[in-house]
């Protein structure tokens, strides 16, 4: 919440607080700066706004070719329409056809002067252009509409730093950092100022800042294509110019109908004594207490069938009436009670439950709140659950109510807090606080609620998270048993922040549950409580009491829902009496409580509420937990005579649930836009997926989603009345540069290289791996072959990541065909390898290999093939991780008597990132690089090298020297390792001590920098990994770059002659084309061969959020540095030399932001 920060897990920040919401539609009052168009005879206006969602669409999947076709459209149907000429603009500023953004951001301006978006990307033109002065012009234009943008703010300080009025510069960077203090970009660009106007304190002070928050990857900074560059420079789905949105047509009435026993085939009913809840004090118990507030509901697909199934906890530990239970849906809204079956008799007593794949395995665990506090089950995936509360460390805590699961630290995996009424364990009232089960990632928790600055005395009902101010990180609120509702603001580095009670002034609890939905249709979470009202989340800066909806006295649970599928969420509560208030648009509700057929419904005793569709037909149906009685059932008929989206996220690199995921459907000119969350309401938890109303619409534009990994994600012209499950995408953010051969006929793809120059790698908190700047990679003699004269390579960066290549040579290789070479290279070890080229004239393959399981593997380790001995399980949670496997190889008799021994293993490995490292640092999982192992005398295997490494990437030769370790004894080996590498083949060689083979050593004579895209993956073979097809190459895909200062595009021949700590910077994209002298080489003697090897000197860094300083380029490496990051007192080098390279080369700034 605190200023826009970078999403935890998350490699990509794809979005501001306008990507999703603020122009849906939905709401009726249009901008002052927006104008009505005129709209030409017979003009489909919902055609128009199909083809302007599409091309929002496109552009979110950085498609902007096929964006600016249906912005041309847009703009011929409606060529007054300032936004149609907007949206234009920005698909060709991503085209980088900037004549023609600049037309159509005129025009715009035309119809509306005022229009700040056309302002704004007039500026970024400009500011691309150099032209300083009119950027600024443009920027301040957008200041008067805007005053408080702090991305307007930024690129002012920005352009005055650039001019040299670094006072002026200050001014705006300090407006920028008030709005968004942890805004890591005008950190940077502020100390940068100072600094050069003498404050040397002031400018250190913020420097240091700067680094801290960098290092921790705690910042937001905007990189250059679409969605990067602040709000302002997004496409707009605002219809609102045309009038307010029609409501979708409501079709016949519905009506709720009360569901008997007999056709629910439920027949839980609650052990309470029907009354109001108690309040805590002297002389009331825990048990009395947490009886007296259930029952709450939770739903979930527990048993993966479909369709929804429901846990109503009870209270009394007898046979029947007030047991817990778990009912199993059938499909048809019939439920069977599974509760002994599934081994949930443990779960008596609770006030609450909620569902959570903590341990993503694909199977929701179930937490139950009560008396004595948590109990945690397992669901082992066979229909039965296993009691881990113990084991998983959530035993205890006192009485509990409410929870939530949520990835409050957006590690990827699900926490769960837990509201305490102020019974504390053992039985004695005081203090209360809220309870922060954070997940470790190996199916334990820890208790963190004191290191989460959320402890405080407050007697806690229900606990309800929300991106409540948009801007991609998770806070929560607290409802109480009485006072203010507890607003907690996430601060981004593991914290919270309670907010004043100013920030929601009347939002008061007395006992109920808060909703939170998005009542008005503007795409921000409002606040909804039985007993007070309705609150309008003001752009996340706080919440305004609306009228709309009267408070209900005694009502504890409601819910939003679109129960007549015309999309609009209505309010749905139940106290001693049914209320259903409809939601006619922008927030205006009406009464149709009799409408619906629930005025004479009876709900004593009610308390959690849940709103899902229980028979799979396309609308919502309700349940109203009761205490002191059976559970009310109400079958909705008729909603789905209108037409309805159900979604069903799996997430990837983010939880197993889409938990915090943002979704929103586009129809014409309606949208709308929910969050998915687990737990809230009142003691409740509704299921994961979503369901959208969608009037008479047979097809959705577009759905877009929003996950808490940072992956933007759309979904183009989904059908209505349909089912869909959507799998988050698997977008890698980081790799290694890649290598191109030109081998006669066109650009062969060799390998990635720098791999082991990473910079910043985390290993395990406070480790960061120590970065390898020298890397030999050998080319083979079919894979090159001279053009017009020249060897020609091409380095291509096609990832998310930045790149510093100091040094680029050919070394022509020439030996006897016979005999084969290798250079010394491996990734990992006790070190970096010294060079040495290895010479071979006969292999000894193995004649015998098995895995861990005894399966042969021998003819997947004889040839280079793509195929590998890959049955090890990977751990899916952790990239780059596997469970602990070995190799066995017998190489026989031919290794007998041999001394000169080296192990040649040819692979590749997938890469863990950062993260996966600290993730399972947490669990207790620490990397296991191979290990090679002998059978010694004595019959035992011992180590014979304790960390061989491993292949630095994608395919390539590595090797193990054993020189030294010979002759061997035994003729079995063994490799044992955690991490996925993947051998395709094995073989040892005595190598010859002086092979005779000649190098000659070409530096480049011409090295050309310049934008290239991103060639085409693919498997040829439909095995991994995927290759690259250098002739097929796409211009644009969704990476952002870390910020800063690039090498300027054209010549850089002189800065890869040598290792001298000044680069050649690029980033993803973009390419050096490399050309070697092939005519001064030496004749090739009759029986010889000529081999390359592509000698290289550089570091690389990732954006991952854990890897050091990952959203900028600097600090720059260089090589006389301890580690990186490097300890204070050491610095890149400030000498006149690395001045003037950096003032000359270093000029081309990308994102603006540093």
């Amino acid at each position: 919440m605190n200023g826009r920060l970078r999403c935890g897990m998350g490699l990509v920040l794809l979005a501001t607080s306008m990507l999703f919401g603020g122009c849906g539609g939905n709401t009726e009052k249009s901008p002052s700066w927006s104008a009505r168009p005129a709209v030409p005879a017979d003009t489909d206006l919902e055609q128009v706004f199909h083809h302007n969602n599409l091309g929002v669409a496109h552009l979110e999947r950085h498609h902007y070719q096929e964006a600016a076709k249906e912005f041309e459209k847009v703009v011929a149907a409606l060529p007054g329409w300032a936004e149609g000429h907007v949206n234009r603009g920005v698909a060709l500023l991503s085209l980088h056809d900037d004549a023609g953004a600049l037309q159509e951001y005129r025009q715009a301006l035309a119809m509306a002067p005022a229009h700040p978006y056309a302002h704004y990307g007039l500026g970024l033109v400009y500011k691309q252009e150099g032209k300083s002065a009119e950027a600024m012009e443009q920027f301040r234009k957008v200041i008067e509409v805007d005053p408080g943008d702090p991305d307007t703010y930024y690129n002012l300080g920005l352009l005055e730093a650039r001019e040299g009025k670094h006072a002026e510069a200050v001014a705006a960077l300090r407006k920028a950092l008030a709005v968004q203090p942890a805004n890591v970009s005008a950190r940077f660009r502020l100390a940068s100022s100072l600094l050069a106007m003498g404050k040397k304190e002031e400018g250190e002070k913020e420097m240091a800042r700067f680094k801290e928050m960098s290092a921790t990857g705690a910042g937001l900074t905007m990189g250059l294509q679409y969605s990067e560059q602040g709000k302002y420079s997004f496409a707009l789905t605002d219809y609102r110019a045309f009038g307010a949105s029609a409501p979708a047509a409501k079709g016949p009435t519905v009506r709720f109908v009360v569901v008997p026993a007999s056709e629910s085939g439920v027949g839980f009913s609650h052990g309470g004594d029907g009354q109001k809840p108690l309040s805590p004090g002297s002389g009331v118990t825990a048990a009395a207490l947490a009886c007296s507030y259930g029952p709450g509901v939770a739903a979930a697909d527990e048993d993966s069938d479909g369709d929804v199934d429901l846990f109503l906890p009870g209270c009394g530990s007898g046979e029947g009436r007030g047991r817990s239970a778990l009912l199993r849906n059938d499909g048809s809204g019939r439920f069977a009670d599974a509760t002994a079956a599934a081994g949930l008799d443990g779960a008596a007593d609770g006030a609450a439950a909620a569902f959570g794949d903590y341990d993503s395995d694909g199977h929701p665990d179930l937490a139950v709140s009560g008396a004595q506090g948590i109990r945690l089950f397992h669901n082992l995936g066979n229909g039965k659950y296993q009691d881990v509360t113990a084991t998983a460390h959530v035993e205890g805590g006192g009485c509990a109510l409410g929870m939530a699961w949520a990835d409050a630290d957006h590690d990827g995996d699900l926490d769960l807090v837990v509201a305490r009424p102020g019974m504390l364990a053992g039985g004695k009232w005081g203090a209360a606080s809220l309870l922060y089960y954070n997940n470790e990632g190996n199916g334990r928790f820890r208790e963190v609620a004191a290191e989460k600055r959320i402890q405080r005395p407050l007697a806690a009902l229900t606990v309800t998270f929300s991106d409540l101010d948009d801007d991609r990180d998770v806070d929560f609120l607290v409802t109480p048993l009485s006072g203010a509702v507890a607003f907690f603001s996430n601060d981004r580095i593991g914290t919270f922040t309670e907010l004043p009670e100013s920030y929601a002034p009347g939002a008061r609890g007395n006992g109920e549950g808060a909703t939170l939905a998005d009542l008005d249709g503007d795409g921000w979470q409002d606040l909804y409580l039985p007993g007070t009202g309705w609150f309008r989340n003001l752009e996340g800066k706080g919440f305004q009491a609306q009228p709309g909806i009267p408070p209900v006295s005694g009502a504890l649970g409601s819910a939003a829902l679109d129960y007549d599928n015309d999309g609009d969420l209505d309010i749905f509560l139940a106290g001693q009496r049914l209320f259903l208030f409809r939601n006619e648009g922008g927030g205006r509700f009406t009464d149709a409580t009799a409408e619906a057929g629930l005025n004479g419904v009876t709900a004593s005793g009610a308390r959690g509420v849940l709103a899902a569709d229980l028979d799979g037909d396309g609308d919502t149906d309700l349940v109203v937990g009761r205490n002191g009685a059976p559970p009310l059932f109400l079958r909705n008929e008729g909603g789905n005579l209108n037409s309805w989206l159900r979604l069903k996220l799996t997430g990837l690199h983010s939880n197993r649930d889409g938990v915090g995921t943002k979704v929103e459907t586009h129809t014409g000119s309606r949208s709308q836009r929910r969050e998915i969350r687990l737990g809230g309401g009142y003691l409740s938890q509704e299921p994961p997926a979503v369901l959208f109303g969608l009037g008479t619409a047979e097809q959705v534009d577009f759905v877009r989603l929003l996950w808490p990994g940072g992956v933007l994600q759309s979904e183009l012209e989904v059908s209505a009345r349909t089912s869909m499950e959507i799998s988050e995408l698997d977008r890698k953010g980081s790799s290694c540069p890649i290598l191109f051969a030109w081998d006669g006929g066109r650009f062969r793809f060799v390998t990635d290289f720098l791999g082991t120059g990473g910079l910043g790698f985390l290993l395990r908190p406070g480790v960061y791996a120590p970065p390898d700047p020298d890397e030999y990679i050998k080319i083979e003699s079919k894979q090159l072959a001279p053009r017009d004269g020249y060897y020609v390579l091409q380095i291509l960066e096609n990832l998310e990541e930045v790149s510093y290549l100091d040094q680029a040579q050919l070394w022509v290789v020439d030996h006897p065909a016979e005999a084969s070479v290798f250079p010394n290279e491996r990734f990992g070890g006790t070190g970096p390898p010294p060079y040495e080229l290895f010479q071979y004239r006969k292999t000894i393959p193995p004649v015998k290999a098995t895995d861990d399981s005894g399966m042969d593997v021998l003819r997947a380790l004889s040839a280079i093939d793509r195929e590998y001995p890959d049955r090890f399980k990977v751990e899916e949670r952790l990239p780059g991780f596997a469970e602990t496997h070995t190799l066995t190889l017998d190489f026989g008799q031919a290794l007998k008597g041999k001394e000169n021994l080296v192990l040649f293993l040819y692979g590749w490995v997938d890469y863990g990132y950062s993260s996966s490292n600290l993730a399972a640092s947490q669990a207790g999982i620490e990397p296991l690089s191979p290990r090679l192992e002998t059978v010694g005398d004595d019959g035992e295997w011992q180590t014979l090298v304790g960390d061989m490494g491993y292949p630095a990437g994608l395919p390539r030769m590595m090797t193990v020297d054993l020189r030294g370790h010979g002759p061997f004894s035994d003729s079995r080996f063994r490799i044992t390792t955690n991490l996925r590498v993947y051998w395709d083949q094995i073989f040892m060689a005595e190598v010859e001590k002086d092979g005779g083979a000649k190098i000659t050593k070409l530096p480049p004579s011409y090295a050309d920098l310049h934008s290239r895209g991103y060639p085409r993956e693919h498997s040829p073979d439909g095995k991994r990994p995927l290759v690259y097809d250098y002739g097929i190459m796409d211009r644009t895909v969704p990476f952002r770059n870390l910020a800063g200062a690039y090498t300027r595009f054209g010549k850089v021949t002189e800065l890869l002659s040598t290792p001298d700590d000044q680069y050649v910077i690029f980033g993803r994209g973009e390419e050096i084309t490399l050309k070697f002298k092939a005519d001064r080489l030496p004749p090739l003697p009759k029986g010889w061969k000529r081999d390359f090897l592509f000698v290289s000197n550089g570091y690389c860094k990732d954006m991952d959020p854990n890897t050091a300083f990952p959203d900028t380029v600097e600090p720059l490496p260089f090589h006389g540095m301890s580690a990186y990051p490097y300890p204070e007192g050491e610095h890149y080098p400030d000498d006149p030399a690395h001045r003037e390279y950096l003032k000359t080369y270093n000029t081309r700034r990308l994102s603006g932001r540093p």
